[in-house]
């Protein structure tokens, strides 16, 4: 059963404080506001209008899903053509027709890294944020707990994920800083269960994208291949195109790009529900 808070202003102040999780912020008979995990997010992300961002990603991934089917129909009539053509003409259009399959790839990857470049660092700034909240809002309440992160890393870093402590060392690791603090702050119960699985492909993309461009080199190629070959990622989640018969350009399946945008509204209600539940 879920829980949510309750606040009940009277004579400015807050006179009653309950747990409850209704869908959206309502006020009761009673003069009880019911305040929802989307509107309590605002307590952990200050800083971030996470809806005009997703209202924008939206809007590019709109218009880049229209530029697609604008290319597949373009596709689809040079296909149409050259059944109903013959000698020189049939020649042209067949030619014609293998660009537009070769060029689809590159508009494909294009595509891909452009949703890429919004949804990765928005998804890394989100956690950013709210971890720097958290330590803010309620550092005090893991001061005494024993692990290396919070003994040994320096201040101002400690609740930056986009660090990772082991041994009593800090590097640079944004994933597996994520997790670090998700599990020491209990964020982690209130995230979907494949959140790491979401951060660790989208990362992994990212650098091989960002780095290498549209197309990788042989061993980039094989690398994420043997990474996708032995994570724990569902398959669906990207799709290449071939060229010999092994893999050549990788891309975001419409799955993963759908799972990503879901993703922004979860980290938003874990957010808001983390804050409710362990607020003092």
């Amino acid at each position: 059963m879920h829980v949510r808070w309750t606040l009940r202003a009277e004579e400015n102040k807050m006179l009653d404080l309950k747990k409850e999780h209704p869908q959206s912020s309502y006020t009761d008979k009673d003069g009880y506001l019911h305040i929802s995990d989307e509107d309590a997010s605002v307590a952990l992300i200050k800083s971030i209008d996470l809806y005009s961002q997703r209202m924008a990603i939206y809007h590019l991934v709109n218009f880049i899903k229209s530029n697609q089917k604008t290319d597949q129909i373009e596709i689809t009539k040079i296909e149409n053509m050259c059944k109903n053509a013959s000698g020189t003409r049939s020649n042209f259009l067949i030619d014609e027709l293998v660009n537009s399959y070769h060029f689809s790839v590159y508009y494909d990857s294009t595509y891909s890294m452009a949703i890429l470049g919004m949804i990765a660092p928005t998804i890394e700034s989100l956690f950013y944020e709210i971890f720097v909240n958290i330590g803010e809002l309620m550092g005090h309440k893991f001061r005494y707990i024993n692990h290396d992160r919070l003994c040994c890393i320096r201040k101002q870093i400690i609740w930056d994920c986009h660090f990772v402590v082991t041994n009593g060392k800090a590097k640079i690791n944004i994933v597996e800083g994520v997790r670090q603090l998700a599990e020491i702050t209990g964020l982690n119960d209130f995230l979907p269960v494949d959140y790491y699985n979401i951060i660790d492909a989208l990362v992994t993309y990212r650098n091989m994208m960002f780095h290498n461009g549209l197309e990788w080199q042989t061993e980039s190629i094989g690398k994420f291949k043997r990474t996708l070959d032995s994570s724990k990622w569902p398959k669906d989640w990207f799709d290449c195109s071939r060229r010999n018969n092994a893999p050549w350009i990788y891309y975001m399946t419409t799955n993963m790009i759908q799972r990503c945008l879901q993703f922004l509204n979860e980290i938003e209600i874990a957010s808001g529900s983390y804050f409710i539940e362990k607020s003092d």
